[in-house]
């Protein structure tokens, strides 16, 4: 599911997926890519690198739409212990681990979902 998620933003400027370390992984542990990203609820930590709050928002909203309208398939478990932030160049990029649940919607769900959004 990772290995999806990883393809599907291979060229993203949105999100990192870290590289998980197969040779290494064992039924208790899991080995990945280390990041220096900020978890998302360090709101402190996020002012003090000057994370653009609106830019992270929209960037967001955009990541959700992406995976859910355009790949039909996403992180179903976005909390804040696996979701983090970096700063890229200036810009801001999210950094998602633990792809244990993933989703996928029907034509009619993602339908319905749509309607719901342009009503408001």
């Amino acid at each position: 599911m990772q290995k999806k998620s990883k393809e599907n933003f291979s060229n993203s400027s949105l999100v990192h997926i870290p590289e998980i370390y197969w040779d290494y992984v064992t039924q208790n542990v899991l080995v990945m890519e280390r990041t220096f990203a900020i978890p998302i609820n360090d709101k402190k930590r996020l002012e003090q690198c000057n994370v653009d709050f609106k830019k992270l928002a929209k960037n967001a909203v955009e990541l959700f739409f992406v995976q859910v309208f355009e790949h039909n398939f996403f992180h179903a478990d976005m909390h804040p212990g696996n979701i983090f932030v970096q700063k890229d160049e200036g810009d801001v990029k999210f950094v998602l681990v633990d792809f244990g649940i993933m989703g996928s919607l029907s034509s009619f769900d993602k339908k319905y979902l749509a309607e719901n959004f342009v009503a408001f």
